[in-house]
């Protein structure tokens, strides 16, 4: 469900609002990213994507977006993020998909009605 332009037009004000408190008591948004690293959120793609892939993304090649890069920077983002992967006190190691992999996942979606 996608939000209305009074939902949209609310965030955004509550955007300000926070960023106007915090300028008002002087606290300095690295205090506030220093509080969000302590936050326990569980794994989605979404976050993958956005605090994981897009920050290396853009530092490396200055693209927002996935559309605007080609194989050679995704393979590098790819082992930046396999060796951070590696080096966590549990490591993570996931193989980038190949055509195998996507039939498969596109035959499941069909399957469930995705």
């Amino acid at each position: 469900m996608k939000m209305s332009r009074e939902e949209f037009n609310a965030l955004h004000l509550w955007f300000r609002w926070v960023s106007d408190e915090l300028k008002e008591k002087d606290i300095e948004f690295n205090d506030v990213i220093k509080a969000m690293n302590n936050m326990t959120l569980r794994p989605t793609e979404h976050l993958v994507k956005e605090v994981m892939w897009r920050p290396v993304q853009i530092a490396l090649y200055h693209k927002e977006s996935t559309t605007q890069i080609g194989p050679d920077a995704v393979n590098s983002i790819l082992e930046h993020l396999n060796r951070l992967l590696a080096n966590l006190d549990t490591p993570v190691h996931v193989p980038f998909p190949n055509k195998d992999d996507l039939a498969r996942e596109r035959a499941e979606k069909k399957f469930y009605g995705e």
